[in-house]
């Protein structure tokens, strides 16, 4: 009856809670949009509810080594972002602050070149997409994964490793710098002496 079809939908409504999908999708959107305190919002809540960097068994293989291989581009970008918040808050007490790195594999993906900045001045709009594959695959299972793939320009082959090199330059000021140690060429090392007041 509509009563119980009523009653289910306010049930499920009352305990849907958001997923890794759901977190993919609304912060793929917001870093295509430049929407970088709505990304960090949305993503410092996400690591409350534990969906993202939830430990030694998921992203966060220790306070300072984190693994964001497998995760989209934007998701990436939103991890970085929270990670050097988390340390620049605790800049005050040096002994609280250690090395970083980012484990990001090797591997590379099919993303969409960023644009030039248009009318408005906004220009950056990187989005993930899938490890390997023809750029057809790579589109298609952007697509399925809800990743924001912006439908402009053609695909180019780029690295995650280089991508979180890029959000540590361009995403803060002053920029973080970073290396890739010549032993670990899958992970993006800042040191600490690098990190400091900054936004």
């Amino acid at each position: 009856t509509r009563v119980a079809q009523r009653k289910s939908i306010a049930t499920a409504r009352d305990t849907a809670t958001p997923d890794i999908i759901t977190v993919t999708d609304c912060v793929g959107t917001l870093s295509h949009a430049e929407q970088l305190e709505r990304i960090d919002e949305v993503f410092s809540e996400a690591v409350e509810r534990g969906i993202v960097l939830k430990g030694p068994n998921d992203s966060l293989d220790s306070d300072y080594d984190i693994d964001l291989s497998g995760m989209s581009f934007p998701v990436a970008r939103a991890a970085v972002r929270y990670m050097v918040h988390q340390i620049r808050g605790k800049a005050g007490r040096a002994e609280e602050i250690s090395d970083v790195s980012f484990i990001t594999g090797v591997g590379v993906a099919h993303t969409r070149p960023k644009p030039e900045a248009d009318a408005d001045g906004s220009g950056r709009s990187i989005t993930s997409v899938a490890q390997g594959g023809s750029a057809s695959a790579a589109q298609r299972n952007a697509e399925k994964a809800n990743v924001n793939t912006p439908k402009e320009g053609p695909l180019v082959s780029r690295s995650l490793r280089d991508y979180v090199q890029e959000v540590l330059r361009d995403d803060f000021q002053p920029s973080i710098e970073s290396s890739i140690p010549p032993f670990q060429k899958g992970t993006v090392l800042i040191e600490k002496k690098h990190f400091g007041a900054g936004r």
